[in-house]
């Protein structure tokens, strides 16, 4: 299941040239990529070595995103590649 943020815009390209760089580098660890909303590409075995995604009621981003950081195997960069479009005027 990949879920989806409708009020989310993401900047196709950049999203294209930030995964190809990082499959390029060959960079075993999560890349975070948070403003706005928190983008996460991270190889599976990696998330599958730190316990996976956990299935509880709420919370579940932020319980991997603490075992990611608390595993030291995050990478966070600050680049924007999406616009809120709740923000956006008309």
């Amino acid at each position: 299941m990949i879920p989806i943020d409708l009020d989310i815009r993401i900047d196709a390209d950049k999203l294209a040239k930030i995964i190809l760089k990082y499959r390029e580098l060959k960079v075993y660890k999560c890349l975070i990529l948070a403003n706005p909303g928190v983008h996460l590409i991270c190889p599976r075995e990696l998330l599958l070595r730190i316990g996976g995604y956990k299935d509880l009621n709420y919370g579940e981003d932020i319980e991997l995103l603490a075992r990611i950081f608390h595993n030291n195997v995050a990478i966070s960069l600050p680049i924007k590649i999406a616009s809120d479009l709740r923000l956006q005027r008309f």
